[in-house]
């Protein structure tokens, strides 16, 4: 899930790929998009005293994020560079007088893909949860502070999928991103992170989404990392889009609660 916020994409990594004898690796994400044209970003602002542009980045594997970036990932989660830069194309922001609470940023959802589709470097032989999609999957997850995040594939070939990713803050859409990505990942060759950390599989679930029984296997990791303790419990499903339904965290300073969770999703 590529344009998360970081704090979301840490967690997902962490629970996508686990911690195993107290080793985490941190996914490669340099291959999942090219740059992006933010010429061919769609957006508009309005309001009574102005607008301005916003820089703001996202990070990771799903939707864009007006936080600064808070990513992937998918996803989320650290991601590249050209994955920072392609996020915040297509949004822009103003102050909002309307009382909506959208943050004061109004977008437009993009209708051409704002990278080349060529410039996507489909190197990578590592699958990935988005890997075997189809046009038509698309998965809606809440979280907290009444964020909203959806993922779409929208067009595809064997090597690329083009994901449209949309973020909406109590009901307004405040970023959305329309881009190419690779379906698969480079092999990750990086720095292995030492962290004493544990998974513990606690066997299946069955969780009701959109009126629709999904059968989830939940696990938990506990990670002591400067001497605090986070502890991540997901809820992951084969039948549901990027496998992610739900994932609660404490611990690390943070009061127990629901991360994200899945509202709604459609697996052709």
């Amino acid at each position: 899930m590529r344009h998360l916020p970081k704090f979301v994409l840490g967690v997902l990594a962490l629970t996508a790929s686990g911690c195993q004898n107290g080793e985490f690796k941190m996914p490669d994400f340099s291959s999942w998009t090219g740059e992006a044209d933010t010429n061919k970003a769609s957006s508009t602002a309005s309001s009574s005293t102005g607008s301005s542009s916003t820089g703001g980045s996202a990070s990771s594997g799903g939707s864009t994020s007006t936080s600064g970036g808070s990513g992937s990932s998918s996803g989320g989660t650290g991601s590249s560079a050209s994955a920072d830069s392609s996020g915040s194309a297509g949004m822009s922001g103003g102050s909002d007088s309307s009382g909506s609470g959208a943050g004061g940023y109004s977008v437009a959802e993009p209708t051409e893909a704002q990278n080349s589709k060529d410039s996507v470097d489909v190197s990578g032989t590592e699958s990935w949860p988005w890997s075997d999609a189809k046009v038509g999957w698309m998965v809606r997850h809440k979280m907290q502070g009444g964020m909203e995040m959806v993922q779409e594939v929208k067009d595809l070939d064997d090597k690329r999928l083009l994901m449209l990713n949309k973020t909406y803050m109590n009901g307004g859409l405040v970023a959305a991103s329309l881009m190419w990505s690779a379906r698969y990942m480079k092999k990750y060759e990086g720095e292995v992170v030492k962290s004493d950390c544990t998974t513990e599989e606690l066997g299946d679930e069955s969780l009701t989404i959109a009126g629709k029984s999904v059968k989830c296997k939940v696990t938990r990791g506990t990670c002591t990392i400067n001497g605090e303790k986070s502890i991540t419990k997901s809820w992951m499903s084969d039948d549901v889009p990027g496998t992610m339904v739900k994932v609660e965290s404490e611990g690390a300073g943070q009061a127990q609660g629901v991360v994200m969770e899945l509202v709604d999703f459609k697996k052709t």
